[in-house]
């Protein structure tokens, strides 16, 4: 009884220290034209949290805010990132950038952590026609999310 109840156990740590959850979230803003412009957000989920919320911490300006959403909101923003195609997004696929407003625009990067692997989501020029262009819409969504999290609007960013 004992041994099988050892087994259970054994099976139970190591299935939870392999879970398929995202850590942290770091997002990257900036644009090369305008001086200050970056911004930073990084998401932390708590383990040894009680109301199992998200710390957010978000540097623009030179100032810094620390907020919390919930587990339910950053678990919609990760579902949202992981839609996103990995391959790296270049400049509206090499497409006449003066005819979508992009002459030196913004470089955003997400980045992932999830079981100490870094996975890096990168894409310039993001505009608001890429809500409804398909190679760009989920970069766009994911974005969007952060934006809200953090009470930014994406028009911000662009």
């Amino acid at each position: 009884m004992k041994g099988k109840l050892l087994i259970i156990l054994t099976f139970l740590i190591s299935f939870l220290s392999f879970s398929q959850e995202i850590n942290k979230i770091e997002f990257h803003y900036s644009n090369s034209v305008i001086i200050g412009s970056e911004t930073n957000i990084i998401f932390e989920s708590v383990k040894k949290n009680r109301r199992n919320r998200v710390k957010i911490i978000t540097e623009r300006k030179n100032d810094f805010f620390t907020q919390k959403i919930t587990q339910k909101k950053f678990l919609k923003l990760c579902k949202a990132i992981s839609k996103i195609n990995t391959v790296t997004y270049n400049l509206i696929k090499g497409k006449d950038s003066i005819k979508y407003n992009c002459i030196d625009g913004s470089d955003i990067i997400i980045t992932t952590f999830q079981n100490n692997i870094k996975k890096q989501y990168f894409i310039e020029c993001l505009a608001s026609v890429d809500k409804d262009s398909h190679d760009r819409k989920d970069f766009w969504y994911a974005v969007q999310l952060i934006a809200e999290s953090v009470g930014i609007r994406i028009e911000d960013l662009y």
